[in-house]
């Protein structure tokens, strides 16, 4: 059936009649020969939607570059029939990525609940608080009572199905689907919440599909160490040899600034990091503090400098009221030094890339506390810059941990190349299976789901014609670059 969905409706009626005079023994060689060639081409079509996606991302136009998977289709069909297995023809084109696997068993559980009619409608109403009583506390009861996740089960369960009061397990096992979620786990039914409660199982396996099809864009191997960042779930992680060994949470780029998707290479750190303020960040949100008061400069630890000969400027002896942005940058350069004050915190990750983004650390580690955390202009902040420059710096003679922190805190910008440069992924996945087996959700912050058709019958290339070679958009954001 997964192969007949990619084939044109008019081909698709036409092959069901083949097929049903071939069955009743009604059909002419011609008919077979025909039917044979569709059903061919029908599996070659679905083939190479499992290996490359069954869209082309090259059409969406994402943010994105990465060497696609690429396989003889027909050389493996001819192979898998031989042997009598078509399933051994899927298995040789699916994506290989045990989390592909966990999420494809996620959708069929999701599959199995809609077929059964899909679980209780929570709608609008307000907020429920912990130890609370309404009428309203049945709806969600009965809705977690539906949850995928044993615990919410339970929880929903533990204090009567018909009972009105949000006492303390049920409580909990709200607070469970928050986290689910990506929501503020705070036990409280609000605004977000009750949308997430009353979203509709045809929409979580729409999102499901789409999060697969993203696997389907990536390569067989991402890497015996590297690095991934998934935008909408605000996390970072290092992965070697097989497993995530380090798992941080990140700031990244607001709606407005949005962080790209992309794949590249860290080639070398920098720890104490000197802070060049990029273009758009000096036009757009220091030029106003510093019309407010000149002294911001110094008081943040900057220095502000002629663009022509690095000279060192004294704000107070500029007429802001005739700079505007563009004159800013035409006349002058911002700068901050390495410090507990610094905006790129204590290491800088330097991965080579036309969107000029990067991973660094910050001194607001007060955000890391917030569910959302989408404040950045571009670039990926992580929790924990240190453990993670000892990680990249683990077989780099003569850079311990101890070497690194000292080195910190003496404050001399220093690059560190690394031996073997680490591929960094940075992903943007709004559904996932994390370790403990719990199917996770993430809000969509730059409504890049949208721009995923859902559905294997969506258009896509033959896949004889199809390029090799990797893809890539122009990016509309970063935390360097000038923004449009």
């Amino acid at each position: 059936s997964g192969c007949l969905s990619v084939i044109p409706g008019s081909h698709r009626g036409e092959l069901l009649d083949q097929q049903a005079r071939i069955q009743a023994g009604r059909a002419s060689r011609d008919d077979r020969a025909d039917a044979e060639l569709l059903l061919s081409d029908a599996v070659l079509h679905f083939g190479s939607h499992l290996l490359r996606g069954r869209t082309d991302p090259a059409r969406l136009a994402p943010e994105w570059a990465a060497h696609r998977r690429s396989a003889a289709l027909e050389a493996l069909l001819a192979s898998a029939l031989e042997r009598g297995r078509l399933g051994a023809f899927v298995e040789a084109v699916a994506p290989r990525h045990p989390e592909y696997t966990r999420l494809v068993d996620a959708l069929q559980r999701l599959r199995d609940v809609a077929a059964g009619g899909g679980w209780p409608f929570v709608g609008e109403g307000p907020s429920l608080r912990p130890d609370s009583s309404h009428a309203g506390v049945r709806d969600v009861r009965a809705r977690l009572v539906a949850s995928l996740d044993p615990a919410e089960r339970a929880g929903a369960r533990a204090g009567g199905l018909t009972s009105p009061t949000l006492d303390a397990d049920l409580a909990e096992a709200v607070r469970s689907f928050q986290r689910r979620h990506g929501l503020d786990d705070d036990g409280v039914v609000g605004r977000r919440t009750r949308a997430a409660l009353g979203t509709p199982v045809s929409d979580r396996i729409a999102q499901v599909e789409v999060n697969l099809e993203r696997w389907r864009w990536l390569p067989d191997e991402l890497g015996r160490r590297h690095i991934r960042v998934d935008i909408p779930a605000f996390t970072t992680e290092f992965h070697e040899a097989g497993r995530p060994v380090l798992s941080m949470r990140s700031i990244v780029g607001r709606p407005d600034r949005p962080t790209p998707s992309f794949t590249a290479r860290v080639e070398y750190l920098v720890l104490a990091p000197w802070w060049h303020v990029p273009p758009t960040i000096a036009a757009l949100d220091k030029l106003p503090r510093i019309k407010d008061d000149p002294g911001y400069v110094a008081a943040s630890h900057m220095t502000l400098t002629s663009a022509f000969s690095d000279q060192v400027v004294d704000p107070f002896s500029v007429d802001w009221s005739a700079v505007d942005g563009a004159a800013f940058n035409r006349r002058f350069r911002l700068r901050q030094s390495p410090g507990p004050a610094n905006a790129l915190g204590e290491v800088k990750f330097v991965f080579p890339n036309r969107h000029t983004v990067y991973l660094h650390g910050t001194p607001e580690q007060t955000l890391f506390s917030r569910w959302r955390r989408a404040l950045s202009s571009g670039c990926v902040r992580v929790e924990d810059p240190l453990r993670l420059a000892e990680r990249l710096l683990a077989d780099v003679p003569g850079w311990s941990a101890a070497r690194i922190r000292a080195v910190v805190a003496e404050g001399v910008e220093t690059p560190v190349n690394l031996t073997e440069s680490v591929p960094v992924y940075l992903l943007y996945f709004t559904a996932f299976v994390a370790p403990d087996g719990t199917l996770r959700f993430r809000n969509d912050i730059y409504g890049r789901d949208d721009a995923v058709p859902g559905g294997p019958e969506q258009p896509a290339p033959h896949p004889l014609s199809r390029s090799s070679s990797s893809w890539s958009s122009p990016s509309t954001s970063s935390c360097r670059s000038p923004w449009p």
